[in-house]
Parts: structure tokens; C-alpha cells; sequence
């Protein structure tokens, strides 16, 4: 039995959302609630290294566009054939508003040389996106969490320096959102030490 199998074994049954592959590797899929219970159990069994933590904004358009491939219906066998809706990820997908987002976990256990993703899916409004920090778990989360708030709003709650990685405080948007404004300029000047956003061009750079 392989690490990961391990742990998929190991973890709590009603933890687990979907256990499938992803790039041939095993994928956990599970909610916010549980994301430690998992983390934390793959860290015991050997999974020491927490080799990327990342995510995917997923609008309610493109998760309609892409419905049977992330498993959100059926896929017609012919084109008489009506898809049939059902539950992927954790979700129906009449029951989400915006859009979802995809945060991933890619571990590694560099004795075992075994790989594991887990993912958590959470709506993509920025008050409701929101994770438990892994920080407790491995370090090297602080900084990742960091990025995927600054870049994609996801809120690691109980991070214990949730601010941005890049852009300064007070940037509007989080550039690696499907809908950012591309056509809306912001620079950037220093005030007192202290990277700060303007929109007149004259002023910032």
C-alpha cells in the first residue's frame, strides 16, 4: 500500500467528499471543516513536505461551461441524451451563487518519494472564501496562504500574518481572479516607508 493509500484509509470516512486521481496522483477532496483533520493525518503518515498550495477561481459560468468534465452532471452517451445534474466537490451546482474556488494542496514525502493533492472547495464571494490555516501543520504554509489571499482572496483564517504577499493593503481586487479589472490602472508610490496605491499616474509608477 502506497503512502497515500495510507492515508485515505486512515482518515475519518465522513472527512472525505470524492477520493479520485488527478494527473495520476491521488486527490482527497474535502471541506473546510475537515481540511486539517486531513492535512494533518497525510503530515503523521509521512507527508513532511507541503510542495505547493495554490488555487483555481472557478465563475458560476465557467463551472456551468466545464459541468460534466468537474462532474457537476453526467456526460451524454448520445446527443438525444439530457445530462443529469448531481453533487461534485461537495456542491450542487443550482445551490452556487458566484462560483466556486479550487484551493489546492500538493504534498510530498520526500522518504517515500509518494505524492498526495487535497482539495477544498469554497464559494468564491470574498466573504465566504475562506480556509483554516495550515500553518500549524508546516511552516512553509505562511507564505503560500499569503499569495493565494493576495492573488485569488482566499481568507486562511488563523494565519498569523494574513496580508498580502505582493501588492500593497490597500490594491483593489486579487489579480489572479477571473473577473479582476484589467482596464482599471493602480499605481504605486512609497508614503512614510510604505508602498501605497494611487490611480493618478502622475504620482505613482
Amino acid at each position: 500500500m502506497s503512502l497515500a493509500e495510507d492515508v485515505i484509509e486512515t482518515v475519518p470516512e465522513e472527512t472525505v467528499i470524492e477520493v479520485t486521481k488527478q494527473n495520476d496522483k491521488p486527490l482527497i477532496v474535502t471541506s473546510p471543516e475537515h481540511i486539517l483533520t486531513i492535512l494533518e493525518t497525510a503530515q503523521q503518515s509521512g507527508f513532511d513536505h507541503l510542495a505547493c498550495l495554490t488555487a483555481v477561481d472557478w465563475p458560476k459560468d465557467e463551472l456551468e461551461d466545464n459541468a460534466a468534465w468537474l462532474g457537476f452532471q453526467t456526460e451524454p452517451e448520445d446527443d438525444e441524451e439530457d445530462p443529469i445534474p448531481q453533487p461534485s466537490r461537495g456542491w450542487e451546482l443550482d445551490d452556487v451563487n458566484e462560483g466556486l474556488m479550487e484551493v489546492v494542496y500538493n504534498l510530498y514525502s520526500y522518504d517515500e518519494g509518494d505524492h498526495l493533492c487535497v482539495q477544498v472547495w469554497v464559494p468564491r464571494e470574498l466573504e465566504e472564501c475562506r480556509v483554516p490555516s495550515a500553518t500549524s501543520l508546516w511552516n512553509g504554509a505562511n507564505w503560500h496562504e499569503r499569495e493565494v489571499y493576495d492573488l485569488y482572496g482566499v481568507t486562511f483564517e488563523g494565519h498569523p500574518d494574513m496580508k498580502r504577499m505582493f501588492m500593497p493593503e490597500d490594491w483593489e481586487g486579487h489579480p489572479h481572479r477571473k473577473d479582476y479589472d484589467l482596464t482599471e490602472q493602480q499605481y504605486i508610490y512609497r508614503e512614510g516607508g510604505v508602498d501605497k496605491v494611487t490611480k493618478d499616474a502622475g504620482k505613482g509608477w
